[in-house]
């Protein structure tokens, strides 16, 4: 049997999540982050209060609820990708 070797794992905060979606200077480093995790190197993980964190932020820093709404989707949709995969 081979074995893959373990996927990296990181704990993001609410800056991650705020720098991604609204730019500012750590922008480049969070994208890069979301930009591994999406090619699978990379697994983020973050508690449902950072979630709520992020939201509240980006809505008083003046987000829209269209990035709100799109911040959500893309959230549910990584969390039932992960969900359906098996891990060897």
């Amino acid at each position: 049997m081979i074995r893959r070797p373990a996927k990296e794992t990181r704990q993001i905060d609410t800056g991650v999540i705020f720098f991604f979606l609204r730019g500012g200077r750590l922008e480049d480093q969070a994208e890069m982050l979301f930009v591994r995790a999406e090619q699978g190197e990379l697994e983020l993980q973050a508690s449902s209060e950072i979630h709520d964190d992020a939201i509240s932020a980006l809505r008083s820093g003046g987000a829209s609820c269209d990035t709100v709404k799109r911040f959500l989707a893309d959230e549910r949709s990584r969390s039932r990708s992960r969900q359906g995969s098996a891990r060897v």
